[in-house]
């Protein structure tokens, strides 16, 4: 497992687990039939794995200490926005821009991104239509 995958691994699994385990003592004291019982389970523990993951989720953007409860304190890379410093490792260093998706970052520059339209020039076949 890839050091920047751990926060996001971490932080599905444990839900999932506090899920189930809610679920485990939630039925304790329900009696439905063994066919039912399966089912029932999954669902109860869905449900509870989904509101403890957003009630958590939603509470972290408030008081950030509360992500622990997740697994693992801090979110994922993936989750925040405009952070630039950790590209600095991987962007190319000739001064000129560095095109990605639709955002450009010039080497020489610290401000603020600044947003490039690309055009493909490559011709379109009269019989497209496009899957939507």
């Amino acid at each position: 497992m890839s050091t920047p995958a751990a926060p996001s691994i971490v932080r599905t699994i444990i839900p999932l687990a506090v899920g189930q385990i809610v679920a485990f003592f939630a039925t304790l004291g329900i009696e439905v039939s063994p066919d039912q019982e399966a089912a029932f389970t999954t669902v109860l523990g869905f449900v509870a794995a989904a509101l403890y993951y957003l009630t958590i989720r939603f509470l972290e953007q408030k008081f950030p200490w509360m992500g622990a409860l997740l697994g693992w304190a801090a979110t994922p890379d993936g989750y925040s926005h405009g952070n630039t410093e950790d590209m600095e490792s991987w962007v190319a260093d000739d001064g000129g821009p560095n095109v990605i998706g639709e955002e450009a970052f010039f080497d020489d520059q610290d401000e603020d991104v600044e947003l490039v339209e690309e055009y493909d020039e490559t011709p379109v076949p009269d019989d497209y239509e496009p899957k939507h």
